[in-house]
């Protein structure tokens, strides 16, 4: 039986809902939740806009309202 590490690795993480294959099980869980139609939003507190990710919400920050995190 000769398998590589990357079969091993891609054949477990992939998306049983579309078929998407992930490298990392932790993306794979993180993409569960785009499937969850009860998902948490993450949501804008100056436009309303809301977000699948936090990630997202930081970025739209940045570039539309000009704000950072930080101290």
């Amino acid at each position: 039986m000769d398998v590589t590490l990357s079969a091993v690795v891609n054949s477990s993480c992939v998306s049983q809902v579309c078929d998407l294959s992930f490298s990392l099980k932790k993306m794979l869980s993180r993409h569960k939740l785009t499937h969850n139609p009860n998902r948490p939003m993450a949501e804008c507190l100056l436009c309303h806009k809301k977000f699948t990710r936090n990630d997202y919400l930081k970025v739209h920050m940045e570039n539309v309202h000009g704000e950072t995190e930080g101290c």
